[in-house]
């Protein structure tokens, strides 16, 4: 029996990346996923058994391109801007943390650290590995001025796992609080609810807790857009 090609699985996930934008991952069909990359449904299921198999790559590929560059992108006139340009240096942190992911989109920054070896800054307790940058050149641009970075000192404390099914549905669930301005709260709703399943058949006490987060995130957002609306 002739062994599967080996780069199905990338046409996949590079198929997968360009659709999970528009169509989220309830959205997403294994079907037309399996069409837009010109793949048979069989190598699919060969390669990733299951939708939420594959789901839960997208999200690890996704996580781990996010430092590729080692760049920083930063909005004009908010506090980060003027930090890196009077402190140009920044630490890189790779967390499974899911409560990390959480934190970041519901305001809560109390995380414990411990100072960085070689650059001003600070490393996450329990951190799987770290980067220690300095700013190399910025490219201006009024509305978002580009920091490029070079590796000053980098470290490995543990080995990245992966994201279990409840890990990435907590990170979805982060990235959909971070576009409510953007999304139809019926959008919302769905991957939601999408998300849900593997919160409740899956998820420990952290992914739980991080997941509560971002459920209160999303009725803060809708309370505070209903009183601005009573407002008018």
């Amino acid at each position: 029996m002739p062994r599967p090609s080996q780069n199905v699985d990338q046409l996949l996930i590079d198929a997968g990346l360009e659709l999970l934008p528009e169509t989220g991952c309830a959205g997403l069909s294994v079907r037309k996923l399996t069409e837009h990359a010109g793949v048979n449904l069989g190598m699919f299921h060969y390669h990733f058994r299951n939708k939420d198999n594959f789901v839960r790559t997208l999200l690890q590929r996704t996580y781990e391109s996010m430092f590729a560059a080692l760049s920083l992108t930063v909005e004009p006139q908010r506090a980060p801007l003027d930090n890196l340009r009077a402190n140009p240096y920044a630490v890189a942190n790779f967390t499974d943390d899911v409560l990390v992911f959480a934190s970041c989109l519901t305001d809560r920054r109390d995380w414990p650290t411990r100072h960085a070896t070689h650059i001003p800054g600070a490393i996450l307790d329990g951190t799987l590995a770290h980067a220690e940058l300095k700013v190399d050149y910025v490219e201006e641009d009024e509305q978002r001025p580009r920091f490029h970075c070079k590796v000053v000192f980098e470290a490995t404390h543990a080995p990245f796992k992966g994201f279990n099914r409840a890990q990435a549905a907590v990170i979805e669930g982060a990235v959909l609080v971070s576009r409510l301005h953007m999304l139809p709260p019926e959008k919302v709703d769905a991957e939601m609810a999408y998300l849900q399943i593997a919160i409740d058949k899956t998820a420990g006490p952290e992914e739980r807790e991080a997941w509560s987060w971002l459920r209160e995130a999303v009725a803060r957002f809708r309370a505070g857009a209903t009183g601005t609306e009573a407002a008018r």
